[in-house]
């Protein structure tokens, strides 16, 4: 018979940044793919519907085996402040543990405080328990680290994006309009995606002949309307002379939405230029839009016993 094990754990972590950088990197799942998982592993979501009655699909754990699956169905959010979920983790079918966690972010002395509850049940004895203890202290330094880092990045770079509201007519115009060459881009991971989202990995790739090269990227164009945000991702003008038509490489590019997806569709702005009309590339703009279909719901199976030792390879998982 599985060795059963309860606990309470709580934490609480202070950062140096405003509530709402640290709540869109707790609600974002691509940002908490970087700071939720400890050093040395990884975390791949293949659902995340961040909202109430919404739930997340994950793998964890060794980059190479990914052995761990996990699902956290959301029971509460409040924006900014609270979020209440269960999570279930388990290895090959068994359930490794079942916990309810509660995350309260606040303001105190003008800086936010997340404070962590866990209330969790292992049937593998105290080694999930201990797991949950490393991990979540683990992981609420690295959104530490992870969100103060990324507000002095902001504060200090030059390139970011340039926006532009709706302006009446259905069309927003940027501040600055690029002079870069067209490319078009796609979503490196569109699960990834919820309406919190705040953060978006794309790759890019230039339009016209380069002899397979992309080359820089210019900085994001977003314009913000009320039913979609169009991105618009320029690359550097092509010095190189003549050039063959053999396909160019895709080069990763962040970014940064200066407010949440929400229900909004994503289209790839460089698709309304009038070199990119009629092109393979932009048979359609369309490169993101809400599944509004329900989610298929998740069986984790009989719990059966397991004897690993997971104290040190069990990461926090949001």
């Amino acid at each position: 018979m599985a060795s059963i094990a309860h606990d309470i754990l709580t934490f609480s972590q202070a950062i140096d940044a405003p509530r709402s950088a640290v709540w869109a990197a707790i609600a974002d799942s691509a940002q908490r793919t970087v700071w939720g998982v400890p050093a040395g592993e990884a975390q791949v979501y293949d659902e995340s519907d961040f909202h109430v009655g919404g739930r997340d699909v994950y793998h964890c754990g060794p980059p190479e085996t990914l052995e761990f699956s996990g699902v956290a169905e959301y029971l509460q959010i409040v924006s900014e402040s609270l979020i209440v979920h269960t999570d279930v983790v388990a290895v090959e079918g068994q359930i490794l543990a079942v916990a309810l966690l509660i995350w309260q972010i606040e303001t105190q002395n003008g800086v936010t405080r997340v404070q962590l509850t866990d209330q969790g049940t292992s049937f593998v004895g105290t080694d999930m328990i201990d797991g949950h203890r490393n991990g979540h202290t683990t992981a609420l330094e690295q959104l530490r680290t992870f969100v103060e880092a990324k507000r002095e990045k902001r504060h200090s770079r030059s390139l970011v994006p340039q926006t532009g509201p709706d302006n009446g007519n259905g069309i927003g115009e940027p501040d600055v309009v690029q002079s870069g060459e067209t490319a078009t881009w796609r979503i490196s991971n569109p699960t990834s995606l919820g309406r919190y989202s705040t953060s978006i990995e794309v790759v890019v790739t230039r339009l016209g002949c380069s002899s397979g090269v992309t080359g820089e990227t210019l900085a994001p164009v977003v314009t913000y309307k009320s039913e979609q945000n169009a991105i618009r991702i320029d690359v550097e003008p092509f010095g190189g002379g003549a050039a063959d038509c053999q396909g160019n490489d895709a080069v990763p590019v962040t970014v940064q939405l200066d407010q949440p997806l929400g229900e909004r569709t994503l289209i790839d702005g460089g698709c309304l230029r009038i070199d990119a009309a009629d092109t393979a590339a932009c048979t359609s703009d369309l490169r993101w839009q809400r599944d509004a279909d329900p989610a298929r719901r998740f069986n984790p199976g009989a719990i059966r016993p397991v004897t690993s030792d997971y104290r040190n390879s069990f990461g926090s998982q949001t």
